[in-house]
């Protein structure tokens, strides 16, 4: 129950004090790149310690008893707070103990022992050093009572007198000077045997515990790694070059400041506060010869030519740089779309500034000066001209055509449903005015053409074409005209009179024609 409760207690120890080094600051030390100097690290030292020894035998009642040791060891240079050293240590003691119980009432063993082990602690203040030391020892005891005389298991020879113990140990160390520090610990020694008080009883070995009080003295303290004048336990860049200038912290000297040492800076005099290259160099992202701190535009496209601010150079001042722009000699003042280009309002390839006529519908052919064809010249543009090939200087209607009358134009979607060569009831009318022209005009020859537009296949649309001049001639023989004053072919999509890439256009060329050919 001893040993239990004891072990149980320790273990609250060593967990409180490695929870407080992990939470601890490590702002007691300068530090550079992440690095951490403190007193530990590359040192070696020498150590004495005295203190009692307490037991947990299968005696009743445990008797404190002396105990000393000498150590030396090295604690590895880690740049952190955290520190890792080896130990080797030995020393002599005694352990006691005492109940009325047994054959012996009291015992007393002298132990001789060797080990060594591993330490690791964090640095919770400048000179404070909680540790946990983890080694094996070689143990050497020998059971006697209070007259000196050996017990009699002891003197038996029933077991050796021999073994490897664990050692754990909790401690502090607190610097007096640089090369002296006091030192304090608790620890537990387990042995794996049962006969440190010459009895074997139960299921648990004899354990004892340690408290030590001593001093610890660094004989290897000062170092300068790096010869730069700053010892290393000062110095906060232990790494520096030989040769090279440092600062006070042993830093390599940084004139301006911009992080990157002299020796290695290319550019020594960078402004305050600008952003660098591992050269020591502003940054220049877009690599355009401007750095970042002057660029007005810092992501610049590779290979793009800039002007001094570090922008795409834009020769005709439209806002669109020349990389970008498909029309980069755009008189100045133009507006243009996203390419640079003038803008184009109806799409008609002639750009607005130069569109005398800027609302042609889309689709519509027009000349250099954006409007309309007018093949005729009759005023009246082709799109919208019923009778496209009137003759010069002849008074013509709304529609393009005159009296004279020599060619009508039907637009088919008016006349037919898609598709289809059936005339739709709606156009009656318009066929009706015309066939009433041709009544005014006896003895005269017409040619009825069928034409569409570049949808479907080939031939289908000849076959269409022709069907639906077959239409309009049918119409007009049924309305009285001679079937001898007519001609019908059907042309299909070899004659367009708009560009089939547009609904507009299409749709013109889907259309009937009466040419008068007599």
């Amino acid at each position: 129950m001893q040993t239990k409760m004891f072990n149980n207690t320790f273990s609250r120890i060593v967990f409180q004090i490695l929870l407080a080094g992990i939470l601890s600051s490590s702002g007691f030390s300068q530090s550079n790149n992440g690095k951490i100097i403190h007193t530990l690290m590359g040192s070696v030292y020498i150590s004495a310690e005295a203190g009692l020894t307490v037991p947990f035998t299968d005696y009743k009642t445990s008797v404190p008893g002396f105990i000393w040791r000498g150590a030396v060891g090295y604690y590895f240079n880690t740049y952190t707070n955290h520190f890792v050293g080896v130990k080797l240590y030995g020393g002599t003691g005694q352990l006691k103990g005492e109940d009325s119980r047994k054959p012996s009432p009291e015992f007393q063993t002298d132990i001789t022992f060797i080990g060594g082990g591993l330490n690791y602690g964090y640095r919770i203040a400048e000179d404070f050093y909680p540790s946990v030391f983890v080694g094996l020892s070689y143990l050497q005891f020998n059971p006697k009572d209070k007259n000196n005389n050996k017990l009699p298991n002891n003197s038996a020879g029933l077991y050796s007198k021999n073994d490897v113990n664990l050692n754990l140990d909790l401690s502090l160390q607190y610097f007096i000077t640089d090369q002296v520090s006091l030192n304090a610990s608790g620890g537990i020694v387990f042995n794996f045997n049962d006969w440190l008080d010459d009895i074997q009883k139960g299921n648990e070995d004899d354990i004892f515990s340690t408290f030590y009080a001593g001093i610890n003295y660094y004989i290897v303290y000062k170092k300068d790694t790096d010869k730069d004048g700053v010892r290393d336990a000062d110095d906060v860049c232990p790494d520096t070059p030989e040769g090279v200038e440092v600062d006070e912290f042993g830093c390599p000297i940084d004139t301006d400041r911009d992080g990157v040492p002299d020796y290695l800076d290319v550019c020594s005099n960078t402004p305050a506060n600008v952003q660098v290259d591992a050269n020591g160099c502003p940054v220049d992202s877009d690599g355009d010869g401007i750095p970042d701190y002057f660029d007005k535009c810092p992501q610049t496209p590779e290979n793009v030519r800039v002007n001094r601010y570090g922008c795409p150079i834009d020769s005709d001042r439209d806002g669109i740089p020349d990389y970008l722009d498909h029309c980069p000699e755009t008189p100045m003042g133009i507006r243009v779309n996203q390419q640079g280009c003038p803008t184009d309002t109806d799409g008609d390839t002639v750009p607005d500034y130069l569109d005398k006529c800027p609302n042609t519908p889309e689709g519509i052919q027009v000349d250099n000066s954006g409007c309309p064809l007018d093949s005729d010249n009759d005023g009246v543009p082709n799109y919208l001209d019923k009778c496209p090939n009137t003759p010069a200087g002849i008074r013509v209607t709304p529609d393009g055509c005159s009296d004279e009358f020599y060619e009508y134009i039907f637009d088919a979607s008016t006349l037919f449903r898609p598709g289809e060569a059936i005339l739709s009831p709606q156009a009656y009318e318009e066929l009706d005015a015309v066939i009433n022209k041709i009544k005014l005009r006896p003895g005269t020859r017409w040619r009825i053409e069928g034409h569409t537009d570049n949808r479907g296949g080939k031939e289908y649309n000849k076959t269409l074409s022709l069907l639906r001049a077959q239409s309009v001639f049918n119409y007009f023989i049924s309305r009285g005209l001679s079937k001898d004053r007519f001609e019908v072919v059907g042309l299909g999509e070899d004659f367009p009179i708009a560009d089939n890439n547009t609904p507009e256009g299409r749709r013109a060329n889907r259309r009937v024609v009466l040419i008068r050919v007599e």
